[in-house]
């Protein structure tokens, strides 16, 4: 997959920006602050329609305007064209070859993106939100017909949430509307753990891969991971058993306003050696965590989609050791790389770069 062009419309520092983008490496210069991370930024929400920088996406929006627009030409590998566009803030929707879609949902797979970036750490060390938005990417990356297991249980968990907000608040209730969202919630609540099992155990398989070759031989290095459903002991998340957990919370959750069982509190439990990665392993483990993270995910959506997915690199060769930037160069060769860097990159990298591009105060400039 390409990306062949980029336009942007009031969307963070960029009033108005388009940029032309080869097959190969794009290289995106500049001084901290400029707007580079800005560009990947808007690529990344093409392909899962939400920021790894904010959960506002009000803030993504140019100050002073209500609304932003994103608009690409995209390519796959068969040569064939599609023109997409999405529209934030006020003007909330997507545009598929001019099919509009005011919930966004025919954008799932058009675009296909992984993005490498230094905050990756925190998806090891992190809180389980971190994780958790991880696997519910790769969810709809690897099957974006699912995207609405994701979306619906998000939207009912909202409105079941309103209801437990105003419930606090006048301290009053009707059982019976409760009881409906409770069956709702754990109907989409099962469908989104099973959903997410799936994935990870895909990207596992490769992870597990990437992490031994990271290590190098001779190291028994052993990366696992395991869903850890908080709501059924038995681990199987099941409706029934999230059904019984919002019974058993519903005392509390009218007293606090706020849904306490559910997939939205459910974790991934990393391990090295045997041992939490989240509080045992080293930082330089924890990189190669999530380095392997983010490889198995582009290397299990290219295997599942047929299509190589294009690549965001925000500045991570100054955060990786030789060897690790190695690894990435070598298993992402063939892939179209957009990447940004501040400062110095590795020669290997660099002799690669098929057009570079000069980015000062939201103005982006093609140099070579």
């Amino acid at each position: 997959m390409l990306i062949r062009e980029l336009e942007l419309h009031n969307f963070r520092n960029y009033q108005e920006a388009e940029i032309h983008f080869p097959a190969g490496v794009s290289l995106i210069e500049g001084e901290n602050g400029q707007g580079k991370t800005n560009i990947l930024e808007a690529i990344y929400y093409l392909a899962v329609q939400h920021s790894w920088r904010t959960s506002r996406e009000e803030s993504v929006v140019r100050d002073g305007c209500e609304s932003a627009r994103i608009s690409a030409l995209v390519e796959n590998r068969r040569g064939n064209q599609v023109r997409v566009a999405l529209g934030l803030g006020k003007e909330r929707d997507a545009v598929v070859n001019n099919t509009r879609d005011p919930r966004r949902r025919q954008l799932a797979g058009v675009v296909t993106a992984t993005l490498f970036a230094p905050e990756d750490l925190e998806i090891v060390k992190g809180p389980p939100g971190g994780r958790r938005d991880f696997i519910d990417d790769l969810v709809v990356k690897l099957r974006p017909a699912k995207a609405g297991v994701v979306s619906d249980y998000a939207r009912v968990l909202k409105q079941r949430n309103g209801l437990l907000k105003s419930a606090a608040l006048t301290r009053k209730h009707d059982a019976e509307t409760l009881d409906v969202w409770d069956s709702q919630l754990a109907t989409k609540g099962e469908a989104l753990v099973a959903a997410r099992r799936n994935a990870l155990q895909t990207a596992m398989g490769v992870a597990e891969s990437v992490y031994r070759q990271a290590c190098g031989p001779g190291i028994g290095a052993e990366l696992r991971a395991e869903y850890a459903c908080s709501f059924d002991k038995s681990g199987a998340g099941s409706a029934t058993a999230l059904q019984e957990a919002l019974k058993a919370a519903r005392p509390e959750e009218l007293r606090r306003g706020l849904t306490l069982a559910g997939p939205h509190l459910d974790d991934i439990a990393i391990s090295v050696n045997g041992l939490d990665a989240r509080t045992r392993a080293s930082q330089g483990e924890q990189r190669t965590v999530a380095l392997s993270l983010r490889l198995a995910e582009h290397e299990s959506v290219a295997a599942a989609s047929g299509e190589e997915g294009i690549l965001l690199l925000d500045d991570v060769f100054s955060e990786l050791d030789p060897s690790r930037s190695r690894l990435l160069v070598e298993r992402l060769a063939s892939a179209q790389s957009i990447l940004t860097a501040a400062g110095m990159l590795p020669t290997e990298i660099r002799e690669q770069v098929s057009a570079t591009y000069s980015v000062k105060m939201g103005r982006v400039e093609q140099i070579t």
